[in-house]
């Protein structure tokens, strides 16, 4: 899996996404998603029973700027793909970090960028937040 150039920052809102939420993004059709996961070219990581793309291990470490470092349910679900009342079930069931402001339960960005990372055996560099 290649990584990006070290002189191009790359801003990502979620670091996961579904595979369809990807299709969109990359051009790739699903069956060729779905190919390069089974080919481990695609890294993956799982939310709960949901399989989704670990973008943060296709980025450059170095290079990566956090979007924003949390996120409330229903924006996570615009980034990921996922459904507002799927990422509302992960969060209640503590499959997904959350970051408690106030009243506020919303997805901890920062430390699911870091799960990801960690799954894929890589470690954050320098990370900064837009």
């Amino acid at each position: 899996m290649n990584q990006a150039s070290e002189s191009s920052p790359i801003v990502l809102c979620s670091p996961v996404m579904t595979r369809k939420c990807f299709s969109e993004r990359s051009g790739l059709r699903l069956g060729q998603i779905r190919t390069q996961i089974r080919n481990d070219n695609l890294p993956e990581f799982e939310v709960g029973r949901h399989k989704l793309l670990n973008v943060a291990a296709m980025v450059n470490v170095a290079a990566h700027v956090l979007y924003c470092p949390t996120a409330t349910a229903e924006q996570f679900a615009l980034w990921s793909g996922l459904t507002t009342d799927q990422v509302a079930l992960q969060l209640s069931e503590k499959r997904l970090p959350v970051k408690e402001v106030g009243k506020l339960r919303l997805v901890d960005i920062v430390a699911l960028y870091d799960q990801c990372l960690a799954a894929a055996g890589l470690q954050t560099q320098n990370r900064k937040s837009a």
